[in-house]
């Protein structure tokens, strides 16, 4: 117990993004880091199932609150076995203010000092959306040139996932989609994750994160297993840095298996 105390002491914060498609186990793979979480949801209203499932497969009560700016939120509090905290950032009403909601948060950066050991964004995708939305329904709503909302969120994301929480002291866990297309990566074509603009065409963001994994489901006759992709192939994009197993199964724990 000992040993195993000091090797998790030893363990460096890590900022990873996880890719993949629909229902490749990304947020449920979110539950397994370390505690407590506080996630960050874009997704559309019911894709925070994974993280109500964790709460009822853990006995957490499950708490509807706001933040100070009117964000909603739940809290996730399974007592020894961890807290998750969950605010939502996906109200796509015609205002669209979810997205300013969100930057009010980015500035304040009161979760730097929160204590959390774990800061998840689910997901670019939909974090795109919002931003964009902003853009075309308060920033810009008169444009005749649409380019300009999608020139806005490409900023807005740039900043926020390459600049603002690149500073974040503790784990970094951003989950994304595949890109249907395929981009050039040390002289082959492979798929990428999905990001606007040159977050994906100058592979920005891949670059700017030290754990790249892609999650997908192996089918064997009638069991599914939920797995990781850490290490490039001629097919997909991926990296570690910390040496994790490829294939790894999706959890935490997991990854640091062959860890020195």
């Amino acid at each position: 117990m000992i040993q195993e105390a000091v090797a998790q002491t030893l363990r460096p914060a890590v900022h990873t993004i996880c890719y993949g498609d629909p229902g490749g186990g990304k947020s449920t793979f979110a539950c397994t880091w370390p505690k407590p979480t506080l996630a960050f949801i874009f997704d559309a209203y019911g894709k925070d199932g994974p993280y109500l499932r964790w709460a009822r497969a853990n006995g957490a009560t499950v708490e509807d609150g706001f933040t100070e700016w009117g964000t909603p939120t739940k809290s996730l509090d399974a007592g020894a076995r961890g807290y998750i905290r969950l605010e939502y950032y996906n109200d796509l009403a015609p205002d669209a203010r979810s997205w300013e909601l969100f930057e009010w948060r980015m500035k304040s950066r009161g979760f730097f000092d929160e204590g959390w050991a774990t800061l998840a964004i689910d997901s670019v995708t939909f974090m795109e959306l919002a931003a964009r939305m902003y853009a075309r329904h308060v920033v810009n709503p008169h444009t005749k040139e649409p380019r300009q909302w999608f020139g806005y969120s490409t900023d807005a994301l740039e900043y926020a996932l390459l600049v603002q929480l690149q500073a974040f002291p503790a784990n970094l866990l951003v989950l994304a989609h595949i890109d249907a297309n395929k981009d050039e990566v040390l002289g082959s074509y492979v798929r990428q994750l999905a990001a606007p603009g040159r977050l994906t065409s100058r592979n920005e963001l891949a670059a700017g994160y030290s754990e790249l994994y892609r999650a997908y489901v192996v089918k064997d006759k009638d069991q599914e297993s939920y797995v990781l992709q850490t290490r490039r192939d001629n097919l997909f994009n991926c990296a570690t840095q910390i040496d994790a197993p490829d294939p790894s199964w999706q959890d935490y724990e997991q990854l640091w298996a062959n860890f020195k």
